[in-house]
């Protein structure tokens, strides 16, 4: 029931009156959609010290790929490639509470986890390979081939990135309510 001065607002099939002037109350597949940004950046810092990519080798070199680039870390060791999707999670984490529909957001965010998706599948399927070759001190040839399997990591990427794509399907679902 309306009054002078209030408005009514439906949302999740419960009836709430908000006075003129004050926000309307957010809905929770709003708050998911702001929280899970939060969950993949916390995947992504757990892939700092666990790899998501490992040739398992303990002679010789080897092919150990972290969310910061290759180990061990170093300047020379950092990848352009994993910086960019820090960026790119980083900012679908805090723009998340910058815009309040979420819809143009939600599409991006959800491109972004499925890139994600993507990058992760290109890796696993053609995974990066080492080969090297020399002589030992008698003359004979030496070498080896290591090969970057999946890691435990790669869960934590896989999670990271469905919470983004669920990030932003919720961020959808939260729009369109927000509109009726």
């Amino acid at each position: 029931m309306e009054t002078e001065g209030q408005q009514t607002s439906s949302g999740a099939g419960r009836q709430t009156s908000v006075r003129p002037g004050r926000r309307l109350p957010v809905d929770r597949m709003t708050i998911f959609a702001r929280l899970l940004p939060l969950a993949a950046i916390a995947a992504w810092a757990v892939m700092i010290w666990v790899p998501f990519l490992d040739s398992r080798t303990t002679t010789g070199p080897g092919i150990v790929y972290t969310s910061l680039g290759e180990l061990p870390l170093s300047g020379q060791n950092l990848m352009a490639e994993f910086l960019l999707v820090w960026g790119l999670i980083g900012a679908c984490a805090m723009t998340a509470w910058m815009f309040n529909p979420l819809r143009t957001w939600s599409v991006v965010t959800f491109v972004v986890g499925v890139a994600l998706i993507v990058f992760l599948l290109a890796m696993v399927l053609d995974p990066p390979i080492l080969m090297w070759d020399g002589q030992d001190e008698q003359g004979r040839p030496t070498g080896g081939m290591a090969v970057g399997y999946p890691a435990p990591g790669s869960i934590f990427w896989a999670l990271g990135s469905c919470a983004l794509i669920a990030a932003g399907i919720c961020g959808l679902i939260g729009g369109c309510r927000r509109r009726r």
